[in-house]
């Protein structure tokens, strides 16, 4: 009986060490998380996410989010600037695809560009 008890507080013992080794790993995963969440780039409080010369606006987890695509670019001394860019306003969730709410337009500048993706996003989030 005595080394049954001693194996029962053994396993109590190895099931609280668990599950304080699980809060804490849970508790640096979320720090992780947070510190990446920080990496991104926003412009009045929506993401910017590049890839190439596409530029993503918006948060995934709203129900739109905007496309904008760099159509030409300028040489201003040593950079390269966006010039023609074009607009899309898209639907997040992919199934239920529907062609009649996406939006395009372009614009001149990036500057532009984001201005009507925000108005965009403001009226249709």
């Amino acid at each position: 009986m005595e080394k049954f008890g001693r194996r029962v507080y053994g396993r109590i013992h190895f099931a609280r060490k668990l599950d304080r080794f699980r809060r804490a790993f849970t508790a640096w995963k979320g720090m992780v998380i947070m510190e990446k969440k920080q990496q991104f780039y926003t412009y009045k409080g929506y993401h910017l996410v590049r890839n190439k010369r596409e530029i993503y606006y918006g948060n995934m987890s709203d129900e739109f989010v905007a496309k904008i695509d760099v159509q030409s670019t300028r040489k201003v001394k040593d950079l390269e600037i966006a010039g023609k860019v074009k607009i899309q306003l898209l639907p997040t969730d992919t199934e239920n695809l529907d062609i009649t709410n996406i939006r395009t337009t372009s614009r001149e500048s990036l500057y532009e560009a984001l201005e009507v993706a925000h108005d965009w996003l403001e009226k249709a989030n």
